[in-house]
């Protein structure tokens, strides 16, 4: 290289290591800025109002829809949060000031478009109250807290009137439950939302004469009586039926819960939230977070909490910041604040601030919100907790800061070291630098021979699935869930009239199966149709009005159930006609499932070509590669299936290829014998797939195929079915985890 190139690279080199230095530095230099004294229950935080141009910029330019497209209530929280956090800035100045009118305006702005067709898209009408707690509790707590700001002979009759309605509607319905756990959504409560909602009572109860307590009181003991007992904490998910709890206490929930508690019962919500501090607040790297699981317990991250890092949630962490700063827990505060200012990469541009680089707006909403809380309903004071964060905290992240800069500037000063030091030391040094950084030519053909080139892709992906049908005629093992990430409950049908028919499906396995939801965060489905259970498919898929009927019917089934969508199997469309309204099925189901994040499958054998449109209409596509004539499901086959479909441009990512757990006789293709029957009559050997006369998948070509859908980037492999597989070292499913 030439000695002007190197240069050039050491100048560039100095360049960037000298702005990461900076960056770190400054990162540092963060974690000493004023903390949650600077957002006191009568100051204003300088940067609120900055934050908040930022996010109603990014509101009024659709930001809320794109929040929509990424979890159910993202467009809903982003406005909510907005509105509650410009009401907590009103009430921090004074009445004839222009901020407190902006405040007005920009909550009363806010508080419409929950009001609107937008932001009561995911709820149902039906629940009770109308669209639900979630909805009408969080709406009135806004509603609520536009009306603090207003002197009592001035508040807006309309506003008055639609709060005392909704209260009143929320007080009946609790009083008429036989759970104190309202629904958000069909068939699901969490009692975070009916916390939010209670305290929305109270607040009532606060602006005008008392006409809640009773409900308030009776609510108080019924909660009391359902707590997780592992932490004695409020449950994250409970029975909608008897409020009994499904899932143990969560951080995302407890966050917000420890939120709004302290508004209802002080006294009690002082001693949830030092439970929450014991159970879910730890030092991560020095700097403190909150778990999404208490500590000693493991899980994964759902549309809850977001994703998980060391089990730590973004999510928990920010709005347990606001639970801080109504507690008066200064310590707790002050750290979140000042972590929060050296993590979150924030910066000003227009007079505007915003974090993360302005990437997620509905994020900049719970961090303002959380920033700016007070109480509302209780009265604000310090309090002193046990401690849970070291005095010391930030020197981690200190000496991880110092040790990266250490390491960026380490080989410019190593290149000056070696030029200062032309003798037999530098060229030892030269030469072992290489041999750390440059891979040697191999050293004899015979040696690169001796390594195979690799044929499929690093052993797993992270979005590869692992799809299990359960028929309704077996019984379910919980331990599945550590194997699969889907479950398919086989299965539905449909009426003539298009109405769902869920005779076969038991209320006992449904449950059970959203147990294993809450412990493995195994997705469940209900499969419609198979084979003699697709004879009104034509009928309902010919009909406008039957397939709309349907939709309607399969959509509220899953809300209700807690599913994550549907799987059909049609067997099978006899002509165009059938095969073109089978699709339009497909895809209406589809687009009524997009707003609540639900999925659809298809399962499908290599032969049944429903067109292009089919993979716009659905998510996933199931290939049924097995029940071919003689052996039904060799690897030769399977890999054949999949190439049809590739050839008809089917998208890989949407291929799922399925395996069978069961075999066939070969000269007579209609007996069949499962898995676990083969290997007890004849114990065969692991590369074995012949057995008495029956063909099977056994061990190594379960894996070879389960390897061949890794290497072809195809999205997982699918089994027909669960109950047929052994329990012990034979067991298939463990091959295919194995084989991953």
């Amino acid at each position: 290289m030439k000695k002007t190139s190197w240069r050039a690279v050491k100048t560039l080199y100095s360049l960037c290591a000298g702005l990461a230095t900076a960056i770190l530095l400054a990162l540092n230099v963060r974690l000493y800025i004023p903390g949650s004294a600077s957002y006191g229950p009568e100051k204003l935080g300088r940067d609120v109002v900055p934050h908040l141009r930022f996010i109603g910029a990014a509101l009024r330019a659709g930001a809320g829809e794109q929040m929509q497209g990424m979890f159910p209530e993202g467009y809903f929280f982003a406005h909510v949060l907005y509105g509650l956090a410009w009401v907590d800035v009103g009430l921090r100045v004074l009445p004839e000031t222009p901020l407190y009118a902006q405040a007005l305006e920009e909550s009363g702005w806010a508080l419409a478009r929950l009001d609107s067709p937008l932001g009561r898209a995911p709820f149902s009408f039906s629940l009770t109250p109308p669209y639900g707690v979630f909805y009408v509790g969080w709406g009135s707590w806004l509603r609520g807290g536009r009306l603090m700001l207003y002197a009592p002979d001035a508040r807006p009759p309309d506003e008055v009137a639609r709060f005392q309605s909704d209260c009143a509607a929320l007080a009946q319905a609790f009083d008429h439950s036989t759970t104190p756990f309202l629904m958000a959504y069909r068939g699901q409560a969490w009692p975070v939302d009916s916390v939010v909602a209670v305290a929305a009572l109270r607040l009532h109860d606060k602006l005008f004469p008392a006409q809640h307590t009773a409900v308030i009181e009776r609510w108080l003991v019924a909660t009391q009586e359902r707590l997780d007992p592992a932490t004695g904490l409020l449950p994250h998910r409970v029975d909608p039926l008897n409020g009994e709890p499904l899932e143990g206490a969560r951080g995302s929930s407890q966050s917000v819960i420890a939120r709004f508690l302290l508004e209802i019962d002080p006294a009690w919500g002082h001693s949830q939230y030092n439970l929450f501090r014991q159970h879910f607040i730890r030092p991560f790297l020095g700097a403190p977070g909150v778990l999404e699981y208490p500590a000693g317990v493991t899980g994964r991250g759902d549309v809850d909490s977001g994703p998980l890092v060391y089990g730590f949630s973004a999510s928990a962490t920010v709005v347990g910041l606001g639970a801080a700063q109504v507690h008066g827990d200064r310590e707790v505060a002050d750290a979140l604040i000042r972590a929060a200012e050296a993590v979150g990469l924030p910066f000003r541009w227009g007079g505007a601030k915003r974090y993360a680089f302005g990437l997620l707006p509905v994020g900049d909403a719970f961090l303002v919100w959380a920033k700016n809380a007070r109480p509302w309903v209780a009265s604000s004071q310090a309090t002193e907790f046990p401690a849970v964060i070291h005095p010391w905290w930030r020197l981690p992240i200190h000496a991880t800061a110092l040790l990266l800069i250490l390491g960026l500037w380490a080989p410019c000063y190593l290149t000056a070291w070696l030029r200062r030091r032309r003798g037999l030391a530098g060229l030892v040094l030269c030469a072992l630098l290489a041999g750390c950084t440059i891979s040697p030519e191999p050293a004899s053909p015979t040696a690169q021979a001796s390594l195979p080139p690799p044929t499929s892709p690093a052993i797993s992906a992270p979005d590869f699935a692992i799809v299990g049908y359960l028929p309704d005629y077996r019984t379910l093992d919980p331990a599945w869930g550590r194997y699969v990430t889907d479950i398919v409950y086989f299965s539905a049908g449909l009426h003539p009239t298009g109405e769902l028919d869920t005779g076969r499906l038991d209320a006992k396995t449904l449950t059970a199966l959203r147990e294993m939801n809450a412990t493995y965060g195994t997705r469940v489905f209900i499969a419609i149709g198979g084979w003699e259970r697709s004879q009104n498919f034509a009928a309902v898929a010919a009909d406008p009005a039957l397939r709309t009927r349907a939709v309607q019917a399969i959509t509220a089934y899953c809300l209700e159930n807690g599913l994550d969508g549907v799987d059909f199997d049609w067997e099978f469309p006899d002509n165009a006609a059938e095969r073109a309204g089978y699709v339009a099925l497909l895809a209406e189901v589809r687009r009524a499932f997009a707003p609540h994040h639900l999925r659809v499958s298809v399962a499908l054998a290599a032969w049944q070509d429903l067109g292009d449109e089919l993979y716009a209409a659905v998510d996933r596509i199931h290939v049924m590669a097995y029940d071919h004539a003689g052996r039904h499901s060799t690897f030769e086959q399977a890999a054949g299936d999949i190439q049809a479909f590739l050839e008809r441009g089917a998208p890989p990512e949407k291929l799922l290829l399925g395996v069978p757990f069961y075999g066939r006789s070969i000269d007579n293709p209609a007996e069949a014998f499962t898995y676990a029957e083969i290997v007890s009559r004849y114990n065969p050997a692991p590369e074995v797939d012949e057995a008495g006369g029956i063909y099977f998948n056994g061990i190594a070509t379960i894996q070879q195929k389960t390897r061949y859908a890794l290497a072809q980037q195809l999205g997982g492999v699918m089994i027909w079915e669960l109950g047929q597989d052994t329990a012990d070292d034979t067991s298939l499913l463990e091959a295919i985890q194995r084989g991953q």
